[in-house]
């Protein structure tokens, strides 16, 4: 009964936490006993005591070993599972997806939900490679083989990574803020400036309103309309799962209603982008302002000012709709997207406020007029951007307003991210000497303890 002293020599071995001399006695009766009973549950043993020491990989080897040459076992299961959970844990992402598609296969039958729940765990091992393609088939294969069986939250998150996934893909550059936008903060010259012509002083126009490099310039570049359609579909059938939960006691609500509230987020983010695609109205003449001039001013002005109200007009009801959005999106109470909503809030602002500090000034306002000895063109220009500043300045307000609230919000729950940092930094882009940006200064560590080796790895074979 030689095997069966070893298989008990190393179970007392293991359970006095002498791993080494466990591991010695289940390998002896593996090598001299292959064909014991007693060995087969020395297998599974034997890959339990490797992961004791951190021998991950040796620790997978005999688990699947075991799991596959007793898969009728009760602790097969276990075992498959501690395996991937080895695999992982150290980078092994091949035989990692092998074992899960293995333990898929053989024990999803008999149980859905751990099925379910493994056949899900393969989307963060495609997450980790970067592989987006592939976490989308494996999402898809998800809710076309197991459906609700790992749970409507599970279901929930599928559509909604799904639909994450297909946003961002559809912009064919690099978004900015998760809007399909570029971007510019270019320094305008604003100033009234001269410059010598002949040794006399001339007036030398600025190109726009604005005079710091805090005002922005967007255009919108369009998304791809099949990615964002399938996005925004996907988005749809995760709040149609969503609905079905019933209260925030439910499995996984917290995760499910983040990926609920992002959807969300997603549907306010394409009236936003209508919103920024709204194009400021080319050739807007305000006169020059010159008393001397009001009946030619008139004429000049009147038909430029009904334009511009128009563009006024028109972007605020699209303004009022995009917010209206994003205030769903608040209602839902998800911490991590409403931050998001709240800073887009004041976004929309600045945006509305920025397009005006930075519309082009017309070149025929610019053009030189030499009026008895005088360059009209500077009042043409003053009276050009008097009318855009009147516009742009509560706007302006109301965006300083907004990151307020929002870093204010992002604090009191204690909630950080890349768009509380945004709010952040348009504060101190916008007005820095009452929101400086927040640095620290981190000096040389000069109490740092050494690194010891108490005792020498004990050596297993």
């Amino acid at each position: 009964k030689n095997d069966e002293v070893l298989y008990n020599a190393g179970v007392c071995f293991r359970e006095g936490h002498s791993i080494t001399a466990a591991i010695l006695m289940f390998n002896t009766l593996d090598k001299y006993y292959p064909t014991s009973k007693l060995n087969q549950k020395a297998l599974a043993q034997l890959g339990s005591a490797y992961g004791d020491v951190a021998f991950y990989d040796r620790a997978a080897d005999k688990l699947e070993a075991y799991a596959k040459k007793y898969a009728g076992m009760e602790d097969a299961k276990k075992a498959m599972s501690d395996a991937v959970f080895y695999r992982k844990g150290i980078g092994d992402d091949d035989k990692a997806i092998s074992d899960t598609k293995y333990f898929v296969d053989t024990f999803g039958r008999k149980d859905p939900t751990s099925g379910a729940d493994a056949a899900f765990s393969l989307v963060s091992i495609y997450e980790k490679r970067g592989d987006q393609d592939m976490v989308v088939k494996q999402l898809r294969d998800y809710i076309h083989t197991w459906g609700a069986k790992g749970g409507v939250d599970k279901l929930v998150i599928a559509h909604g990574k799904i639909a994450n996934i297909l946003w961002h893909q559809s912009c064919p550059v690099k978004e900015i803020d998760g809007s399909c936008v570029k971007i510019a903060r270019d320094r305008a010259i604003a100033a009234k400036t001269v410059k010598k012509k002949k040794g006399k002083e001339v007036y030398v126009a600025p190109t726009q309103c604005a005079g710091t490099d805090s005002k922005i310039k967007l255009q919108l570049v369009k998304r791809d309309a099949s990615k964002m359609a399938q996005a925004l579909a996907e988005a749809k059938a995760a709040a149609s799962e969503f609905e079905k939960m019933k209260s925030a006691d439910d499995p996984g609500f917290g995760g499910a209603r983040y990926y609920y509230a992002m959807g969300k987020f997603f549907d306010a983010d394409v009236e936003y982008e209508k919103f920024l695609d709204i194009k400021f109205p080319a050739n807007l003449n305000f006169g020059d302002g010159l008393p001397e001039h009001k009946a030619a001013n008139e004429a000049i002005s009147k038909k430029s000012m009904k334009r511009f109200n128009d563009f006024l007009d028109q972007k605020k009801k699209a303004r009022d709709a995009t917010e209206n959005k994003y205030k769903v999106v608040l209602a839902i109470k998800d911490n991590a997207n409403s931050i998001s909503a709240a800073a887009r809030l004041g976004q929309i602002a600045e945006d509305f406020a920025d397009q005006l500090f930075t519309a082009e000034i017309p070149a025929e306002v610019r053009k030189p007029m030499i009026i008895d000895g005088y360059d009209v063109a500077q009042d043409k220009v003053d009276a050009y951007c008097d009318a855009l500043t009147t516009a742009a300045e509560p706007l302006a307000d109301q965006s300083l307003k907004a990151y307020d609230v929002c870093l204010s919000k992002s604090t009191e729950l204690g909630w950080f991210s890349d768009w509380s940092k945004l709010c952040e930094h348009e504060l101190g882009q916008i007005k820095p000497e009452d929101y400086p940006t927040a640095s620290e200064l981190h000096g040389d560590p000069n109490n740092v303890a050494p690194i010891v080796a108490a005792e020498p790895a004990a050596k297993l074979e």
